[in-house]
């Protein structure tokens, strides 16, 4: 998390809501190997965009815009606006799986996901995530524990709501997320959420992969943006005689191209004029 939060340049606030947002995506199971989520959040409060794109193997890559939020104040609705919306796109190995949109009522990247998935997917779901730091520059990120459960069928919906609500809202389980946590106190957390149940709880317990910043962007990948270029565009380009500059808006990797190289990308794939059949003659 840290190589995306640093990768970002995030002031604190925007690296507290990435942070949420980038464990509510590691903490969304796969339905099967190789699966990837591309989930898009959209506020119209000082957050505008807010993207994070993993897979079943913990892979991420994530992005905020914009990424400094001090100046628009501190109160959530300064971050969040009053409304917004969440997409998600889940695919395996290029090909679209399934896709969904709903509204981002909690004005909460972690709350609304979980509203995602208990209206766009029917599954009851409930989450919590706390995010710790540091003063430092190049690692400001010093923890980040979540914890997510998911009604299975079959599932006392009752009992669920129950605890969904202490997941949520218990200041026990927020203090114990907020803290270095060894493998045995995860199994101390679960008991903490069930243990006001006068009926036995059945959960089974998953642990989310290993995270990993792994950006999909390539040279590649920037040649096939030349070519989406507009005439107008191109003629620009040859006219100042300027390089093409992207940046890769995940890790913020520059990658340049020459006139030069633009016209050779440009004649490789030009696609050739189809001939024009002559009129009979009489």
């Amino acid at each position: 998390m840290n190589g995306i939060v640093v990768a970002q340049d995030c002031d604190p606030f925007a690296a507290h809501i990435l942070g949420r947002a980038l464990t509510a995506g590691l903490l969304r199971p796969p339905s099967q190997p190789y699966e990837r989520s591309n989930i898009r959040w959209g506020y119209e409060g000082a957050v505008k965009t807010l993207i994070v794109d993993v897979g079943e193997d913990g892979t991420l890559r994530a992005m905020i815009r914009p990424q400094q939020l001090s100046i628009y104040g501190e109160e959530q609705e300064d971050f969040y606006g009053t409304k917004g919306a969440v997409q998600v796109v889940t695919s395996r190995e290029g090909t679209v799986l399934n896709s969904g949109t709903t509204q981002a009522l909690m004005l909460d990247p972690v709350n609304d996901l979980a509203f995602y998935a208990s209206t766009s997917e029917q599954v009851e779901t409930g989450s919590c995530v706390m995010i710790g730091f540091d003063p430092d520059p190049k690692r400001p990120v010093r923890l980040c524990h979540g914890m997510q459960i998911q009604a299975q069928p079959g599932c006392d919906l009752l009992q669920f709501d129950r605890l969904r609500e202490r997941l949520e809202k218990s200041e026990t389980i927020r203090e114990s997320l907020g803290q270095d946590l060894e493998p045995m106190e995860w199994d101390d957390l679960i008991r903490t959420l069930c243990e006001e149940e006068k009926e036995p709880v059945q959960i089974i317990r998953e642990n989310c992969p290993p995270p990993r910043f792994q950006c999909t962007c390539s040279e590649q990948k920037i040649r096939s943006v030349a070519l989406l270029l507009e005439e107008e565009d191109r003629i620009d380009i040859q006219a100042t005689g300027e390089p093409l500059k992207i940046r890769c808006d995940f890790c913020c990797t520059p990658y340049s191209l020459t006139v030069d190289e633009c016209l050779a990308i440009w004649t490789e794939n030009e696609l050739p004029t189809p001939l024009t059949p002559e009129p009979p003659t009489s």
